[in-house]
């Protein structure tokens, strides 16, 4: 499953308001409404792939998940283990996907 698909699910099991950014290879979201646009990138940000377990409540008991990471980052491991698991509880979720589009995809 490519990055992009990842945190598409990811986002829909949040709830999230998001477009996908081909420039920054990330989700764009939005806060308070239309106000406030950041990107979105709990796969290689640490506070993001904190956010995103807290809110979810996936539990993080092991960072021994070395092998899924080619160059031995564990904390990269962690938050892919993480968006991972959002992205299952996206794929089941009832809720639709809240796309919308971006002003960077013109």
């Amino acid at each position: 499953m490519s990055d992009r698909e990842l945190l598409e699910l990811a986002a829909k099991a949040t709830g999230h308001c998001y477009s996908w950014s081909d420039k920054y290879e990330c989700l764009e979201t939005w806060r308070d409404g239309d106000k406030i646009k950041r990107f979105w990138q709990p796969h290689r940000d640490d506070g993001d792939a904190l956010r995103l377990a807290v809110k979810l409540g996936i539990s993080v008991f092991s960072p021994d998940c070395a092998e899924y990471h080619n160059d031995g980052d564990v904390y990269a491991s962690v938050r892919l283990a993480i968006v991972r698991a959002a992205a299952e509880i996206g794929k089941r979720s009832n809720k639709p996907r809240t796309t919308r589009r971006s002003e960077t995809d013109d």
